[in-house]
């Protein structure tokens, strides 16, 4: 992918505060992804657009002086993804040289390969973005102050926000403001998934016999915090090396954070955070909705059950309900070995209205924080990893009520 450097050619006026065009909500549509954004992102000079083939957008709030660059069209890629992705690193670093950072972020699922070099203009800073859907190379330009080196937060929420579908037509900009996202629920407490000694003993038991007699089970567990759970399986095995039998230790474990938010609407931001050693691979999180119906102490009391490792009695309650189904696809954060992975999303896409018809009181809604094992794992502990879980419980907003800041888990 060769930039052509008339796209930012006299475009830094506008971050530095020179802005032109009104601010809207609204969203853009190119091949098959689509951005949306709010208000505070103010379109570019039309003709320039057509004159550069981008789509301009200028962040109008002056702590986040911020310039986005959306190419009008992804051209097709030859080869896979990998090859692209390859051939576009070694493309930057022959470009840019050995002081530029080339590495990955992941934004709502997307995984975005990204440059971040001095801009040629006025002491600013660029990020390049680039992602492949379905053979498509899909690429923007991001214009910070110099000192930035991280994509500010108005930009992320921008990322975690684009989809990616069927492929328009054309390239359109779609006109007409969103509705306001007001928030619908408020965040009250949250569960932690703790199974009592002999509940969490017969979980792993699966994983001790499968060692059988050519080794042993030392240790597990699972650590609960305010909204994080780590978890650890050891023990060690029996091998035959250069003729002699040696005790081999091994350990498999992790953590996963969730910054959850306070209100939960249809434009609430989750971070998650996943953490493994190095040698661990094969586990992935993501995060599940559902709702849960019944009297105040039905509900309670079924809740209180999670803390005791007990999901039934809540299981019963949500089959009154209809839980809401989320408008795209779940994504789901993968970890990596050695390193923590972050993903920052907005969920539950689609969902974030007013519960439904009925007593307020009698409905709370739940996000489900899940851990699992993927499909190549080969290591021991899926079944405890699938039992490291969190529950955010949100309950419905009245009208006229008042919506506190923050209410913290008890």
């Amino acid at each position: 992918m060769i930039l052509r450097q008339r796209w930012w050619r006299g475009l830094v006026w506008a971050a530095l505060g020179c802005l032109a065009g009104q601010g809207w909500a609204g969203s853009l549509d190119i091949e098959a992804m689509r951005v949306e954004h709010d208000a505070a992102w103010r379109r570019g000079p039309a003709e320039q657009e057509r004159a550069d083939e981008v789509f301009i957008l200028d962040h109008v709030d002056a702590a986040n002086v911020s310039q986005v660059l959306l190419l009008r069209r992804a051209p097709v890629i030859k080869g896979d993804a990998d090859a692209y992705h390859d051939k576009l690193a070694r493309f930057w670093r022959a470009a840019y040289g050995k002081a530029v950072r080339i590495d990955w972020l992941e934004a709502g699922g997307v995984k975005w390969h990204y440059l971040r070099r001095p801009s040629s203009e006025n002491a600013m800073g660029v990020f390049q973005l680039s992602t492949v859907f379905e053979g498509r190379a899909y690429s923007l330009l991001v214009f910070v102050p110099g000192s930035q080196a991280t994509l500010p937060p108005p930009v992320m929420e921008m990322l975690s926000v684009i989809r990616f579908g069927a492929p328009l037509p054309e390239t359109r900009a779609a006109a007409g403001p969103l509705p306001a996202a007001q928030p619908a629920w408020r965040r009250a407490r949250t569960y932690r998934f703790m199974l009592s000694g002999e509940a969490l003993e017969a979980v792993v038991m699966a994983d001790a016999e499968h060692l059988g007699r050519d080794g042993m089970l030392t240790g597990y567990g699972l650590d609960y915090g305010e909204a994080s759970v780590a978890w650890f399986l050891e023990g060690f095995e029996w091998k035959t090396q250069e003729g002699r039998v040696t005790r081999l230790p091994w350990a498999t474990q992790g953590r996963l954070v969730v910054e959850a938010p306070a209100e939960l609407g249809d434009a609430s931001s989750w971070t998650l955070r996943l953490t493994l050693p190095e040698g661990e691979a094969g586990v992935s999180a993501r995060l599940v909705v559902w709702e849960a119906c019944g009297d105040a102490a039905s509900l309670g009391a079924a809740l209180s059950g999670l803390n005791r490792g007990a999901r039934a009695p809540l299981e019963r309650l949500a089959a009154t309900c209809a839980t809401p189904k989320p408008a795209a696809p779940v994504a789901s954060l993968r970890g990596e070995a050695g390193k923590t992975v972050t993903a920052t999303w907005i969920f539950p896409p689609g969902v974030g209205s007013g519960p439904a018809a009925g007593n307020p009181a009698s409905r709370v809604r739940l996000v489900e924080a899940v851990l699992e094992p993927t499909p190549e794992r080969t290591a021991p502990g899926s079944n405890l990893l699938q039992r490291a879980r969190l529950f955010f419980v949100y309950e419905p907003i009245q009208a006229g009520q008042a919506s506190p800041a923050y209410l913290p888990s008890r």
